[in-house]
């Protein structure tokens, strides 16, 4: 039976997916483990506050010039996991993170800790950015109670640590205050935008909600309108995938789960750890804003141009792995949002019930000798080739024939 190269691809997507969601396959999701520095000459000497806030963020070198911007609007605490590539050599990075952290405690009231995350250079290594990874070191080099989950592209407006501190501060233990997200036009100062009060955010028409154009789950709940209107913090109820960025007791806060790396989901998830224990609030007296980025390496491997549909189909499987996890571990603090969860599962759960069945040659794949995701991936590839029109049939064969599928079989089946 002859069948489009695409809907081909589809058919092995899903068996990918299937097999990654199969606790018995060895397929894995990699948590490489790295080793985590911390110099004397990149720690704030500054006296911090009680009452102050830590933001716990992190980068790659080439975000420094975000980073200090951020430094440069905040009198508080600031707690950066910058990422050194395997290949990196710490030395050389000491070099670049020295000076800058010296400029920065010279030129600005904040107070700098910065750590260093390199993981091994080994043989299988996947390429990803380790961002949870590089979160949560930041986050247990945190040296206040009250810290505040923020994106290094943020700058906060003027005023915010001894606010955010002060509605913290009011509230209960376990909750969350959501600090409202925008995002500017690029040509745009953000001095300004920082200091003029909400008035000015709501009246420019350069500036938007953060990423409500594109991804309007992640931060629509924080109801915006309410924001430009309300003299006091509000509550506002966790809708599933809300990611907003917010501040929190850190004894209080889980740890992101490591698995997450590259783009996709790693935020979302630790949103929906801390929503079955905290209750969120949306803070009235502050807000962030990042300028609009290019689109990340991370993202571009996931969504780009040249983009590997199979690390958005594992990153899928690992957040619904993930979700099944936390309801085993019992039931949530807040029935709404456990039913909210379940209805969103059983959704996911719908679509996956309703897609096509699986070619016979997809099916084969059970068959191969090759690690299961190398030739996986080959035999993905070779759809490929016929989906762009290199349909050579010895070429399609042979990739089919490592992937444990006859090349005769391949060329029947067109």
């Amino acid at each position: 039976t002859r069948i489009p190269a695409k809907r081909l691809q589809k058919e092995i997507l899903m068996e990918f997916k299937r097999r990654y969601a199969n606790p018995a396959s060895p397929l894995a999701f990699a948590t490489p483990a790295g080793d985590v520095h911390r110099f004397a000459c990149l720690q704030s000497s500054k006296t911090r506050s009680a009452s102050d806030i830590t933001i716990v963020t992190q980068c790659s070198i080439d975000r420094l010039p975000r980073l200090r911007e951020m430094c440069q609007n905040f009198d508080g605490c600031v707690s950066c996991c910058v990422y050194v590539p395997p290949s990196g050599l710490v030395p050389e990075f000491l070099s670049i993170l020295s000076p800058f952290h010296s400029e920065v405690e010279a030129e600005t009231r904040c107070k700098l800790d910065l750590q260093l995350r390199q993981e091994a250079d080994a043989p299988g290594h996947d390429g990803l950015y380790p961002i949870n990874a590089l979160r949560n070191v930041a986050l247990d080099a945190a040296r206040t109670d009250r810290v505040l989950l923020l994106d290094v592209d943020f700058a906060l407006s003027k005023g915010a640590n001894a606010l955010v501190s002060s509605s913290l501060a009011s509230l209960p233990r376990d909750a969350a205050l959501v600090v409202p997200a925008f995002e500017a036009s690029a040509r745009l100062p953000l001095g300004p935008l920082l200091t003029s009060g909400k008035a000015a955010l709501k009246d420019s028409k350069e500036v938007t909600p953060f990423h409500t154009a594109h991804f309007p789950k992640g931060h629509l709940p924080t109801n915006y309108d309410l924001f430009f209107s309300s003299m006091s913090d509000y509550p506002t109820s966790y809708q599933h995938c809300y990611e907003p960025y917010v501040a929190c007791h850190r004894s209080t806060i889980p740890h992101y789960d490591e698995r997450f790396r590259g783009y996709g989901l790693n935020k979302v998830s630790h949103l929906l750890s801390l929503s079955r224990t905290h209750d969120f609030v949306v803070c009235s007296g502050a807000w962030c804003i990042s300028p609009e980025m290019e689109k990340s390496n991370a993202w571009e491997r996931i969504y780009g141009g040249g983009k590997d549909p199979k690390l958005a189909v594992k990153v899928q499987v690992l957040f619904d792995r993930f979700r099944g996890e936390l309801e085993e571990v019992g039931p949530k603090r807040k029935g709404k949002e456990r039913r909210n969860t379940t209805e969103s599962k059983k959704k996911a759960d719908a679509v996956v019930a309703i897609d096509i069945p699986l070619h016979p040659l997809a099916k084969k794949a059970a068959t191969v000798a090759r690690p299961e995701e190398e030739a996986m991936t080959m035999a993905f590839n070779a759809a490929r080739l016929l989906a762009f029109g290199f349909g050579a049939a010895v070429v399609v064969g042979r990739a089919f024939g490592e992937w444990g599928v006859g090349g005769q079989d391949v060329e029947e089946a067109w």
